[in-house]
Formats: structure tokens, sequence, C-alpha cells
């Protein structure tokens, strides 16, 4: 049992355009690399092990975060983070942070990440609003 709290922070009321199928594939590999994520926290660590997700308006534009409370990504990973076929990943394939970047560009939009101060690490979806 991986014991991990979602938490969901969701401004209603703004629009945008997307495919909802693509988007639905990017907020379950941003998921499943989160949960994925917690495999290297300690299970004897009493830290909670807790994904949140929030959208916010920031001018014209919506803010899809993902942000866990897991290890966060190094250094030398983040570089090529979203590059095809790179892998930090013992069973990964490199496909799902390129294919996810790929995807939100195609909707005019751009992902990122950033690490937390504490630990952790947030992915960024910025996605232009209905004009």
């Amino acid at each position: 049992m991986k014991n991990i709290q979602l938490h969901f922070d969701l401004a209603l009321g703004e629009e945008i355009f997307l495919c909802v199928s693509e988007f639905q594939q990017v907020i379950i590999n941003l998921l499943n690399n989160a949960i994925e994520a917690f495999e290297d926290v300690d299970n004897q660590d009493k830290q909670d092990k807790d994904i949140h997700i929030s959208t916010r308006r920031q001018e014209e534009r919506v803010r899809i975060v993902v942000r866990d409370n897991g290890p966060g990504i190094a250094s030398e990973i983040g570089e090529g983070l979203f590059d095809l076929m790179k892998t930090s990943k013992s069973e990964g394939m490199g496909i799902g942070l390129w294919l996810s970047r790929h995807i939100v560009k195609r909707h005019k939009g751009a992902l990122f990440y950033e690490n937390g101060q504490d630990g952790g690490v947030s992915f960024i979806i910025d996605i232009p609003l209905i004009q």
C-alpha cells in the first residue's frame, strides 16, 4: 500500500481549448511520475506522501500544477528531463515527459518543472484562455 494522499484545489470558471483525451494522458503521466517518485522515499519515514493538483488563472492563461512532496529532481537529471528516449527510471522508456510537453506545446502552452525548496517537485502547465 502506497498511502498517498491526492489533494485538489481547482479554480472553476475559466475556459481553455484543449483535446480532453490528450490532456488526460498528460495529467495521468504527471501523476504516475509523482507516485513513482515516492518509491525512493523510505517506507519507515513518517512523512506524508502528498500530491496536489491545482488550477489558477495567471493573466491570460490557466496554470495547472501537479506538485508532490517526494525527493525532487536531481540537477543532473533535470537538464534532459523532457528529451525523447531519456529516462532515469529502470523501467521507463523516456517518452512520457517528452510526449506531455509535445501535447502541451501543440495547445500553445508550456510545460516545465520547479523543485520545491523543501523537496518535492511541481510540474507546471500554462495554457492560454479562450479569447
